[in-house]
């Protein structure tokens, strides 16, 4: 019956009109994979037919040291879907499109990495900075993307970096359109990472 499902429809509605969705983060785990349970409870004198929904528990952090090439490669893929900004590294892009061809425009994507900020806790004598810039056009579909290891030596290069930072030039190649550009710059051996 039409009408029934109406009405079903909309006791439906009714009934999540009001959701909250509460999430904390953690500035103080130990990174150690252990599993934290969580205990969530309705305060005394909630509103009635009020419902209460969490997950039982999380894991804590892993070093990034201990992930495996996989686990570090969706990390990527999660930092450039996700389109948050992330500043544990800084990184200024600068992107301008030049025309090439009537199909294609030849965009270069130029890096600037704060030095300071990519050495940050970095204890080995190389760094090894995985680049990753991707273009998606107005309906989230990817369109071109680039990615690199840069290995730096610092031995030689440590006070150099530090003062002048990492410059990097990359390019995309795009049809005529709209376009949103995410670059991601992070120490492989830290996990630290720059979103821009």
């Amino acid at each position: 019956n039409p009408i029934d499902f109406q009405r079903q429809l909309w006791a439906l509605l009714r009934g999540t009109d009001l959701t909250y969705l509460l999430t904390f983060e953690r500035s103080d785990l130990p990174q150690d994979g252990s599993y934290r349970r969580l205990r969530v409870e309705l305060a005394k004198g909630a509103a009635a037919g009020a419902r209460l929904s969490h997950r039982p528990g999380y894991y804590t952090p892993r070093p990034f040291k201990d992930l495996d090439p996989l686990e570090k490669s969706l990390l990527a893929g999660d930092g450039i879907a996700s389109a948050v900004p992330r500043r544990d590294v800084e990184v200024s892009a600068l992107v301008a499109p030049f025309r090439s061809t009537p199909q294609l425009a030849y965009v270069p994507v130029v890096l600037e990495v704060a030095g300071s900020t990519l050495l940050d806790g970095h204890q080995a004598d190389v760094l090894d900075t995985g680049i990753y810039a991707y273009a998606s056009d107005a309906k989230g579909e990817m369109r071109d993307f680039f990615t690199h290891m840069v290995r730096v030596d610092l031995g030689r290069a440590r006070r150099i970096l530090e003062q002048t930072g990492l410059k990097y030039y990359g390019h995309l190649d795009l049809p005529p359109g709209d376009y949103r550009i995410r670059v991601l710059v992070r120490d492989a051996q830290t996990g630290r990472t720059g979103v821009e």
